[in-house]
C-alpha cells in the first residue's frame, strides 16, 4: 500500500475481524456448554463487534476512495 494511512485502517480491520472469529469460537463453546449466561454475553460483543467491523470497513473504503480520486485528476 504506502500510505501509512491506509495500513493504519487495513491493521484496524484485520485486528476487528480476528476478534470477530475468537467471539464466534467463544459463543460455539457458550452454546455446547448450554451456558445461557455466556451465550448472551458474546451474542451482545458480537454485535458490538460487527459495528466496529461496519465502522472501520467505511473508513478504509473511505480513505481509499481518496487515492482513487487523486490518481483519476492526475
Amino acid at each position: 500500500m504506502g500510505c501509512p494511512h491506509c495500513e493504519r485502517l487495513q491493521s484496524e480491520f484485520n485486528a476487528v475481524i480476528r476478534r470477530n472469529r475468537a467471539l464466534l469460537n467463544e459463543l460455539e463453546t457458550a452454546m455446547m456448554a448450554l451456558n445461557r449466561v455466556e451465550i448472551e454475553r458474546v451474542r451482545l460483543a458480537l454485535l458490538d463487534i460487527e459495528e466496529s467491523r461496519r465502522e472501520t470497513r467505511i473508513a478504509l473504503l473511505a480513505h481509499e476512495a481518496t487515492h482513487r480520486a487523486k490518481a483519476a485528476t492526475a
